[in-house]
């Protein structure tokens, strides 16, 4: 078991604050990223199906893969320093917010739900995007 997943260990972050890249994908029982890692730059937690959100703490993350994470519903607006996103398989997420404009790639499928991206992002800044199986109208 990943020991992210631990309910106990997450005390264990307070330690690590400063940490730049987390990978926690695979971990079955993570719910949440722990909000103190606002130093995060790079947060893949892909295929972690009770992950239910993004803590609106991380405005330094730059990258993010949360694909496969069938409960997250939104991504925070205040993540404005993305640049690159994958959210594939994330049937409830219905938006990505107007705020972040930043993106340069941009990977979105199998997202049923979601109806827009941000306006001004593209499509001038994105250098790569995919968009698949959304109800998105460009």
């Amino acid at each position: 078991m990943c020991q992210i997943c631990d309910c106990e260990r997450k005390q264990d972050f307070k330690s690590i604050e400063n940490l730049q890249t987390l990978n926690c994908s695979r971990c079955p029982l993570l719910t949440s990223v722990p909000p103190t890692l606002v130093n995060l730059q790079s947060l893949s937690c892909s295929n972690c199906p009770l992950l239910t959100s993004i803590p609106p703490t991380l405005v330094n993350l730059q990258g993010l893969d949360c694909s496969n994470c069938p409960r997250l519903t939104s991504i925070p607006s205040t993540l404005v320093n993305l640049q690159t996103l994958y959210c594939t398989d994330c049937p409830l997420l219905t938006s990505i917010p107007p705020t972040l404009v930043n993106f340069q790639i941009l990977f979105c499928s199998a997202c049923p739900l979601l109806t827009s991206i941000p306006p001004n992002s593209w499509p001038f800044k994105l250098v790569s995007t995919h968009l698949l199986w959304t109800r998105l109208s460009l």
